[in-house]
């Protein structure tokens, strides 16, 4: 959690789902839904990332599914709700924020994801590291 003036239910800027694993709701039910996810995105695009919200507590994150573009950034595949996994709506690609291009309702607010994200096999460790837990 972050410290000082800033709220006290928002998470550090730079944090991945590695780092919430102890405070999410249901950690194999949450993990397994950014990975089917992702898996989506990696059908579609070859490779995928995830990038988890940062205003909660890490209880349930909402997550951003991208995948890498051509310029050595990423396009936002999708954003989900954490609590059941469902598609947000109207959001624009983290680039389209950062370049200034995208109308007001069509950007994600860059400020409320993560600046860090992890890969596919990256969040499949993590699965692991939690299966390995509750046996």
């Amino acid at each position: 959690m972050k410290e000082g003036n800033v709220a006290e239910d928002t998470l550090a800027a730079d944090t991945v789902i590695a780092d919430v694993v102890r405070t999410l709701k249901n950690p194999e039910d949450y993990v397994c839904r950014v990975l089917i996810r992702m898996k989506q995105c990696e059908n579609a695009h070859g490779a995928s990332l995830v990038r988890i919200g940062v205003t909660g507590r890490g209880v349930t994150p909402n997550f951003a599914v991208e995948y890498p573009n051509d310029m050595g950034g990423a396009e936002v595949f999708e954003a989900y709700y954490g609590v059941n996994g469902d598609p947000m709506e109207d959001l624009g690609t983290l680039l389209d924020e950062l370049m200034g291009k995208a109308a007001p309702d069509h950007v994600m607010v860059f400020r409320n994801w993560s600046t860090r994200t992890m890969t596919y096999g990256q969040v499949q460790a993590v699965l692991g590291e939690i299966r390995k837990r509750i046996r």
